[in-house]
Formats: structure tokens, C-alpha cells, sequence
């Protein structure tokens, strides 16, 4: 009989003791564990042995986790990270990603395999660009790529429905593109770039509550920007309109309409 009773059956007891149990012995540590805990565990010592800044850490304390036993909130800013390996596509169950001030130049494409993904922190890194796999990230409330060297975005980003906060500032953008499907977008920040125009199907962007271009390169603002209901507030300063903005304006807090380069 096996462990269920029954002749000649196959149900085995797993290394917890439980008939047709689920526990497996992870390679990592020799320990019982589920499947899914040890996938997660092994995902982040890959990502502790691409980077000689985090050797001698333990992966259980880089990681929240829940009460299966999945990592749901990792932590690795300010670690003098370099390298994020496509292992991190392996944790499935995050929630939380924060990967702000390190020196992560490159994402894998894995980092699309996160679909529970709600929050994001890239800031202060060497980002050149972001994986088209980035729009799979159908949860996502909270995109931070603050500082860093993008000159471009995927197209793909449009397909972050969810997202609610966008903080693309103090990068190398020189445009945008058609964002005007993130019905969800309340704050979108991308101060600090080489932008000469906004797309007009910004105005599109139907929850927008805070816009911020300060020290872009605009010398207009698309036509019914300030007719969107739901803005709230625009913040200008830094650029080179220098035409009379809309009456329409006056009705939402406008910032830096008086610090225009209009020397010319």
C-alpha cells in the first residue's frame, strides 16, 4: 500500500511528513520547503551571486513574504547593485520591486513575468531604456525611472492600465508616446527632460490630476490641455512658451507660467 492506502499506488510522502504533500527539499540550504518558496529563494541568490555588493546576504531577509511562503516585496535599493539576472522573472507573486539607487544599467525582459507587480522603483539608476515586457505588467499602480539616462520609451508602456503614479523625470526624453490609454493616470511627472512637444493625445489621459513638464524645451502645450476636467495641477517653469496660455488655464493651479527662456 502507499501512503493513501491504496496497493500499488504512487502517492508518496513528501519531506513535511504529508501523503501527496507538496514540500520539497530545497537545493538551497537542504531545507523542506514548498516549491514555490524554494523557486524564490534560489531566484534571489541568483541575484545575490550577480552582484558582489550583496554576497553574505541572506535571501529570506531580502525579501516580505507571505503565507505561502512567496516573496512579495523585495528590497534591494542602495546595495550597489549592477546586475538584475532573468531569474528575477521567477518571483511571480511580487508586489513590491525596489531597485532605486544602484548603478542597473539593463533590465531582462523577464522582468515582464511580474503580472502581480503593483510597484516599481528604478529611480537613480543608469537605465538607457525599458524592456517592451514592461507592459505586461497589468497591475502596476506605481512606475519611479527618476534619474536616469532614458532617451525613449517603448510603446508598451501604453498598456499599463492600472498605473496611477508615472515619475519619468530628470531623464533624456525627447518625446512621448501615445499614452493616451492609461485611463487610470492621476500623476505624471517628467520634468527634467529634452521634451519640445507633448502628444496630443495627452489630453486624453482622462483621470490626470498632476502634470508636471518643468525645464523641458516646450514652446506650446497641446490644444484642451486645460480643458481636462480631472487636472488639477501644471507645473511649467523651465521651458520656452512664451504665448499667452488659454483662458481655460486659470481654472487649475498653473506653476511657472512666468519663468519662460523667452529672451529670443
Amino acid at each position: 500500500l502507499d501512503c493513501a492506502g491504496i496497493a500499488n499506488g504512487d502517492s508518496i510522502i513528501d519531506c513535511s511528513g504529508i501523503c501527496n504533500g507538496d514540500s520539497v527539499i530545497c537545493s538551497l540550504g537542504d531545507v523542506c520547503t514548498s516549491q514555490g518558496n524554494c523557486n524564490d529563494l534560489l531566484a534571489i541568490q541568483t541575484i545575490i551571486d550577480a552582484n558582489s555588493s550583496l554576497l553574505g546576504e541572506i535571501p529570506e531577509n531580502l525579501a516580505d513574504w507571505n503565507d505561502q511562503g512567496r516573496a512579495i516585496r523585495l528590497n534591494l535599493a542602495d546595495k550597489e547593485v549592477t546586475a538584475i539576472p532573468s531569474a528575477i522573472g521567477d518571483l511571480t507573486e511580487l508586489k513590491q520591486l525596489f531597485l532605486s539607487y544602484n548603478n542597473i544599467s539593463f533590465l531582462p525582459y523577464d522582468i515582464g513575468n511580474l503580472e502581480n507587480l503593483e510597484h516599481l522603483s528604478l529611480s537613480f539608476n543608469s537605465l538607457s531604456n525599458l524592456p517592451p515586457t514592461i507592459g505586461s505588467l497589468e497591475n502596476l499602480i506605481s512606475l519611479d525611472a527618476e534619474l536616469n539616462l532614458l532617451s525613449s520609451l517603448p510603446d508598451e508602456i501604453a498598456d499599463l492600465d492600472s498605473l496611477v503614479t508615472l515619475n519619468l523625470a530628470n531623464n533624456q526624453l525627447s518625446e512621448l508616446p501615445n499614452l493616451s490609454t492609461l485611463d487610470n493616470l492621476e500623476n505624471f511627472y517628467v520634468n527634467y527632460n529634452s521634451l519640445s512637444y507633448l502628444p496630443s493625445s495627452m489630453t486624453s489621459l482622462e483621470s490626470l490630476r498632476i502634470l508636471n513638464l518643468d525645464s523641458n524645451q516646450l514652446t506650446e502645450l497641446p490644444f484642451g490641455l486645460c480643458d481636462m476636467n480631472s487636472l488639477l495641477s501644471l507645473s511649467i517653469a523651465g521651458n520656452q512658451i512664451c504665448e499667452n496660455l488659454p483662458s481655460s488655464c486659470s481654472q487649475i493651479d498653473v506653476q511657472g507660467e512666468d519663468g519662460q527662456d523667452c529672451s529670443d
